[in-house]
C-alpha cells in the first residue's frame, strides 16, 4: 500500500508543479511573469508546509495528519478542476502546503515495523519516484485532448488514493 501511495504522491507533485505555469496563464489569466512569481510563492508554501508539518507531527498522529493534508489537497484540487480562474490558481498554494508532508510521511509509515526488511522496503519506496515520470505525460495527454483545467483530474485522483491510504493506515 505504501508503495502505491508513494507512486501516486510523486506523480501528483510533479504534475501539480510542472503544469502550473500553463494553468496560471490559460485558466488564471496571469501573464508569464506573474505566473513565474506565483510559482515561487507555491514553493514557499511547500517549504512552510514541511516545517509546519514537522511541528504538527510532534502533536498529532502521522496517519491522521496525512489524512487531513491529503483531504485538503483533494478539496483544493476540486477548486482547480471545477472552478478555475484565480480561485483555482490560489488553490495551488494550499495544495503545495498540504503536499509537503506526504513523501516523508508515506516513507516513514511504509518502513515502520519492517524489521530486517527495512532496507529493501525503503529501496522499493524510493523507486516509486517513477510516478513522477509516468503520471505527468498522462496529465499532458488529457490536457491535449481536453483542457489543462480538466487535466488536473490526474493529481486529484492521486490525492484521493493517498487519502484512502492514510485512512487505512489510521485503522492499523
Amino acid at each position: 500500500r505504501s508503495m502505491m501511495a508513494q507512486f501516486f504522491y510523486v506523480g501528483a507533485q510533479v504534475c501539480v508543479s510542472s503544469f502550473f505555469i500553463l494553468y496560471a496563464e490559460k485558466i488564471g489569466g496571469l501573464s508569464l511573469n506573474k505566473a513565474n512569481i506565483f510559482l515561487g510563492l507555491l514553493l514557499i508554501c511547500f517549504m512552510t508546509g514541511r516545517y509546519a508539518g514537522a511541528w504538527l507531527m510532534t502533536k498529532f498522529n502521522a496517519a491522521k495528519l496525512l489524512t487531513l493534508f491529503a483531504a485538503g489537497s483533494v478539496i483544493l484540487s476540486l477548486v482547480i478542476v471545477f472552478i478555475g480562474g484565480m480561485p483555482g490558481v490560489i488553490s495551488f498554494l494550499g495544495v503545495e502546503f498540504f503536499m509537503s508532508i506526504m513523501y516523508p510521511t508515506i516513507f516513514s509509515m511504509g518502513i515502520k515495523n519492517m524489521g530486517e526488511k527495512t532496507e529493501i522496503a525503503s529501496a522499493y519506496l524510493v523507486m516509486m519516484i517513477v510516478g513522477g515520470a509516468l503520471l505527468p505525460p498522462v496529465l499532458g495527454f488529457v490536457a491535449d485532448k481536453t483542457t489543462i483545467q480538466t487535466a488536473y483530474f490526474v493529481p486529484l485522483i492521486c490525492f484521493v488514493i493517498i487519502t484512502l491510504y492514510a485512512r487505512k493506515e489510521l485503522e492499523t
